[in-house]
């Protein structure tokens, strides 16, 4: 017999996180998908914080996370 499960995420939320190594903070935000769209929210997020909004080769494409963060 074979049986078909469907998966349904009922509303469930996807939460985001990046880590600051320097200063031991988290940095998330919920959205209610996951995809490029809401990382790219988050990226732009942290890179417009400190310290890597003054940092001179900073990229919202490019960040370095042995420098400033951890992506989740």
């Amino acid at each position: 017999m074979r049986v078909n499960h469907e998966y349904g995420r009922g509303g469930a939320m996807a939460y985001l996180a990046a880590y600051n190594v320097h200063q031991g903070k988290a940095i998330g935000r919920c959205e209610p998908t996951t995809g490029i769209v809401p990382f790219m929210a988050l990226v732009e997020q942290v890179m417009t914080q400190e310290p890597c909004a003054s940092a001179c080769d900073a990229s919202p494409r490019a960040p370095n996370p042995g420098q400033f963060l951890w992506l989740l």
